[in-house]
């Protein structure tokens, strides 16, 4: 039995054998949808000039974060910056480079998205290249020119982590108010029921538009970091400095926003799945506040408490936190502060000025001498003690929310005592109010001795007299011994 062929082709080349099958290149497509922002200032950094930080605090409090971005038109570049390898059966093998790059003009909320693709080949797949990666970002036709505004180049990973991370920006857009990502099950749950999900917006993956960005980690860093955040909360008594012991609660509420999720029907060569949220960046008038975190507790020695984790809002929503300051040292407060935590201020301490007088007492004499070591002086204010010592004593009284405080203020020396009283006012807030509490003892002051009252005078006189007698007695003692014994020495009178 012959083989088919051409008998010459079958002389020629020989007899046939199998052959391998061609793979054919397989084009892969991504979807990014990124929201591109202003760059703006750490909320630690201030511009230098006055009249420009003035400017930039209306700039930055009137205007939204996309007003520069929205409307303009971004090219992405995304390219390895080392050599590609693949990682195959075999090993390693050198690889092809690897570049992709797409235009897209931002919506009116700087939303964009960009559709890039690469072609791989004999059945490479993205989780076998390995490379260095490089992001950049251009603004086409600004000014007459085209500027580089974003430039990021990650470690060592494959392509397949690097567009996953990249694509993945609407799922992690929006979290739930206590701080955790929607999961798998949930999002397939959201699209095949078509319920609407209320959920915190974040942008997670939000990039702001700046000159130069280098990571030095994994393109998982790329991030914002204040997504989850704490409130340090620092209680102060006017311009007194901080208060410790100060007992207060806290609330903290977060945007919680209508969304739907819906699944895109991928192309083949798609990698993974695309999820559609809408809407990408909700109206804050959809939006109401929803209770996340709660907590109390006592400021430390540096008047500070610190709140449990929540939430940073994106720009322009805000978590609010509310704080209602009870008491201190037992004194009944009753104060209610509300403050806003946005991105730009997460991580500024949270001060609470509650209006307080400096209250100094001096006791003194009936005379007016100064007491300074002769006499004990105890202050109740709201029958609450809160100093006691010897001599002037100066402390810092908080005035409650009622407008007013009435304190009591006891002095004791050498057996005779005082009383008074004194009322402060939420008008005097931020001043040092005098107290002279004046004691029923008589004396005298003598300098560098100090106060001495009158029964001591009386005492030392009586002292001095029975010495003074003493002295006297013993003088003239002296003298008649001395007589008797030069009269002894001479003999009788002849």
């Amino acid at each position: 039995m012959r083989a088919l062929g051409h008998p010459a082709l079958a002389v020629t080349y020989g007899p046939y054998g199998p052959t391998s099958v061609p793979i054919p290149p397989v084009t892969y497509t991504y979807t990014l949808y990124w929201n591109l922002t202003d760059a703006r200032l750490t909320n630690t950094t201030t511009p230098t000039a006055p009249l420009c930080s003035g400017c930039y605090n209306l700039l930055i409090t009137n205007m939204t974060p996309w007003y520069f971005t929205a409307g303009k038109s971004f090219t992405i570049y995304i390219a390895n910056a080392s050599d590609v390898y693949y990682w195959t059966s075999s090993g390693w093998q050198l690889g092809q480079p690897v570049t992709m790059t797409a235009t897209a003009t931002a919506n009116s909320t700087g939303g964009v998205t960009w559709t890039v693709s690469t072609t791989l080949s004999n059945g490479i797949t993205p989780s076998q290249v390995y490379a260095n990666w490089t992001v950049v970002i251009v603004l086409n036709n600004y000014g007459g020119g085209n500027w580089m505004v974003f430039n990021v180049t990650t470690v060592n990973s494959t392509l397949a982590s690097l567009m996953n991370n990249l694509t993945n920006v609407n799922l992690s857009s929006y979290l739930s108010t206590n701080g955790t990502p929607l999961t798998w099950q949930q999002i397939e749950q959201a699209v095949s029921s078509g319920a609407t999900l209320y959920l915190v917006p974040v942008f997670e993956n939000t990039f702001s538009i700046q000159r130069t960005v280098t990571a030095t980690e994994a393109i998982e860093s790329f991030t914002l970091t204040n997504i989850l955040t704490t409130a340090n909360i620092v209680v102060v008594l006017s311009s007194f400095g901080p208060a410790p012991g100060v007992t207060l609660s806290y609330s903290v509420s977060e945007p919680e926003c209508p969304i739907k999720i819906t699944q895109v029907s991928p192309a083949m060569t798609t990698v993974g799945y695309v999820y559609s949220v809408t809407p990408l960046m909700p109206s804050p008038s959809v939006c109401t506040p929803t209770t996340a975190v709660t907590g109390s507790g006592t400021t430390n020695a540096q008047g500070q408490i610190t709140t449990a984790t929540f939430v940073t809002p994106v720009a322009p929503f805000a978590a609010q936190v509310t704080i209602t300051v009870q008491s201190w040292k037992g004194i009944s407060l009753g104060y209610t502060y509300t403050y806003y935590v946005t991105s730009s201020n997460a991580t500024t301490p949270i001060q609470v000025s509650v209006p307080a007088v400096e209250l100094t007492v001096t006791p003194v004499s009936a005379s007016g001498a100064p007491l300074t070591t002769e006499a004990t002086v105890n202050v109740t204010c709201s029958g609450v003690p809160i100093a006691s010592g010897v001599g002037q004593q100066t402390v810092v009284v908080p005035i409650p929310s009622s407008g007013s405080i009435t304190c009591t203020i006891n002095g004791y020396s050498y057996g005779k005592s005082a009383s008074t009283t004194v009322t402060l006012t939420s008008s005097q807030a931020g001043q040092t109010i005098t107290k002279t509490l004046t004691i029923p003892v008589s004396g005298y002051y003598i300098p560098g001795v100090g106060f001495v009252p009158t029964s001591t005078f009386i005492l030392l006189a009586v002292v001095i007299i029975i010495i003074i007698i003493l002295i006297v007695i013993l003088l003239i003692e002296y003298s008649n011994w001395r007589r008797r014994r030069l009269a002894g020495l001479l003999g009788p009178p002849k």
